[in-house]
């Protein structure tokens, strides 16, 4: 009896060990990239964020892209206000101002540039919906 517990002792040590080399195997390949620019090329949107094309309206003119872009998925507020936060300024970014309670909204700007993001957490999914508009006097 006492081979037979120490043989599924051993089984299981070694299941083990091979579920820790996995993970550890798993942990030094190159990250997933955090996020995805879609049609503002200084916005960073976290890649599991899904683009709603029916909801969004995108300007396009002389080498600018403004107007609101959409985004849904099932990512905590507080989360995505971070994301934003700490990737807007590494784009060049100033962060403005910021609203919140019950939902949340962010203000950014460059010199020719605004974007606000407004985020709005429901019990089964967040939106997240980005405005980009030349700034006043920058045309």
């Amino acid at each position: 009896m006492k081979k037979i517990l120490w043989a599924i002792g051993l089984l299981a040590l070694a299941a083990c060990a091979g579920c820790w080399a996995n993970e550890t195997d798993s942990g030094s390949s190159a990250p997933e990239a955090a996020g995805r620019y879609w049609d503002f090329d200084d916005v960073l949107v976290p890649s599991s964020m899904q683009l709603n094309k029916d909801e969004s309206m995108l300007v396009v003119s002389e080498g600018h892209n403004g107007g609101l872009l959409t985004f849904k998925d099932n990512l905590e507020l507080t989360s995505l206000v971070n994301f934003f936060t700490v990737n807007m300024s590494k784009d060049g970014w100033l962060h403005k101002a910021s609203f919140k309670y019950p939902n949340v909204a962010l203000l950014f700007a460059k010199p020719d540039k605004t974007c606000i993001i407004h985020i709005i957490e429901s019990t089964f999914s967040t939106s997240v919906y980005i405005w980009v508009a030349p700034s006043a006097g920058s045309r």
